[in-house]
């Protein structure tokens, strides 16, 4: 009958997927390395140079305010992730299994900061701004430790809840391995996109308008440091920069 042989076929792989059970032979490895290098230090660039650098954060003046950058600070978070996955195949029924192997993911953060030249390394008026600056570095820090571990306990609940996956046919090996793979790119994706926001609103709270004011008075009172007498021509530089072209 046109139909036996469906039916024939449909036994067999029945009976195949019977024989065949899909094991975990052991825990995922998932490994977290966060790596933070030694805070780098620039005090090579003048004024002209700072402030054509965009800073991640919003000036607590407002964005129709002129604001002379003394310091920076880059602090780019690099989240990369390797995946391996192991499997089993039965050539003879045709049909395999997937689990994740192996993940490695590696958070990066090179924290370098910037005070302008002007201003001479162990000067008063450097080691306030300095002093700024370290604090955004230290924001940096506390945020890699504390995502370090986030990532790990979110991959070890990824994994967890795919275990293992099959029997399937063979055919479909490669689109499997591509769901699983997903699954993980998700995963890292929605960890590093909250990373990242977390990070920016953490420094926007470092450029408060309190902190800047705390910065200025320390400069211009306890520094006894004029801006506009001792920077004059450094100023008057950067001022002529920032007209327009005629």
């Amino acid at each position: 009958m046109p139909g036996g042989g469906v039916l024939l076929a449909s036994s067999l792989l029945t009976l195949a997927s019977t024989s065949v059970q899909c094991t975990l032979p052991k825990a995922p490895e998932i490994e977290v390395v966060p790596k933070t290098a030694p805070t780098a230090y620039d005090y090579t660039r003048n004024l002209q140079d700072l402030s054509e650098i965009k800073a991640s954060t919003v000036s607590p003046y407002g964005g129709h305010t002129e604001q002379i950058v003394f310091g920076l600070h880059e602090g780019t978070m690099n989240l990369s992730y390797e995946t391996r996955m192991g499997g089993t195949v039965w050539e003879e029924y045709g049909l395999g299994c997937l689990y994740y192997d192996k993940i490695k993911v590696t958070l990066e953060l090179n924290p370098v900061i910037y005070v302008v030249r002007e201003l001479k390394p162990g000067s008063c008026p450097h080691r306030a701004v300095l002093a700024h600056e370290e604090k955004h570095v230290k924001v940096d820090r506390s945020i890699a430790n504390k995502y370090a571990r986030e990532i790990g306990l979110a991959l070890q609940r990824a994994v967890d809840s795919v275990g293992v996956i099959g029997p399937f046919h063979l055919a479909e090996m490669e689109a499997r391995q591509a769901q699983l793979g997903e699954h993980i790119r998700t995963v890292v994706g929605g960890i590093k996109h909250r990373m990242v926001e977390e990070q920016l609103a953490a420094q926007q709270a470092v450029d408060s308008l309190e902190e800047y004011e705390s910065i200025s008075h320390e400069i211009s009172d306890v520094c006894k440091f004029d801006v506009n007498k001792k920077l004059k021509r450094s100023l008057s530089e950067l001022e002529r920069r920032r007209e327009p072209n005629r």
